[in-house]
């Protein structure tokens, strides 16, 4: 990876496994990307958040919009954003049904 340019962030554990980060400048992240482990609960909760967003239009909307207000609020704080999202996306994960984002 570090002969492509990505940056090692180290093992997140539970927060996002090896983070791998490409920048175009310093400090100006293109590209996260985490390595986790086949099997591990984690690839299955965000395979869980995906199908959730690709099979729900009212969920994508709905994130798309906290995404951008997060992004205007916490526009210099990576850290904020990320865990401003993470309620939402529990949410998403503990549904019963995912009919009930489209409200």
């Amino acid at each position: 990876m570090h002969s492509k340019g990505y940056i090692y962030g180290g093992n997140k554990g539970q927060s996002g496994g090896y983070l791998f980060v490409l920048e175009t400048c310093p400090d100006v992240r293109t590209v996260h990307l985490h390595a986790i482990s086949n099997g591990d609960p984690q690839w299955d909760a965000y395979l869980t958040f995906r199908d959730a967003l690709r099979t729900n239009a009212g969920l994508r909307q709905r994130y798309a919009l906290l995404k951008a207000r997060l992004v205007a609020e916490f526009s210099d704080d990576r850290a904020a954003y990320t865990a401003s999202k993470a309620s939402f996306i529990q949410s998403v994960l503990h549904a019963k049904s995912w009919s009930t984002f489209n409200r």
